[in-house]
């Protein structure tokens, strides 16, 4: 079923001074969430380290909105706890491994890590076409 929803990315790794990534969900009821990362410099894998810990600043769900300094806090002490440039890939490969020898499907399954790469492709292919390319991607795309 597709949910016909409409969404924007923006992205650059090119700005001076680096701008921070955030992910902002709106829903239909007014609502919104938001969670930013990197503050000042988007992290890059091998490359750079986390200058700041990710955290949640924006949270209207109705009834739920004196929970932000909350998981404010939640957020920073996680990731004084653990190093998020290696913590969350060791904890898939853990259960990758550990699927093996129970003998059932991993958490995160192969079919969804080929949704992500369709999601950078149609990325991709949006930049260079300067079109709205569909979503899902056909299956020959």
């Amino acid at each position: 079923m597709q949910s016909r929803a409409l969404g924007a990315l923006i992205a650059s790794v090119a700005q001076q001074p680096g701008i921070y990534t955030k992910v902002q969900i709106h829903g239909s009821n007014g609502a919104a969430l938001a969670v930013q990362t990197d503050t000042g410099a988007t992290f890059v894998a091998g490359v750079s380290g986390i200058a700041q810990p990710p955290f949640n600043d924006v949270w209207t769900i109705p009834g739920e909105e004196q929970l932000l300094p909350q998981f404010q806090a939640e957020d920073r002490a996680r990731f004084q706890q653990v190093d998020g440039t290696t913590h969350y890939h060791t904890l898939q490969i853990q259960d990758f491994l550990q699927a093996i020898l129970e003998e059932r499907s991993p958490l995160l399954s192969g079919a969804e890590g080929r949704t992500v790469v369709a999601l950078f492709t149609a990325i991709y292919r949006f930049q260079r076409e300067h079109r709205p390319i569909p979503f899902p991607l056909a299956a020959a795309e």
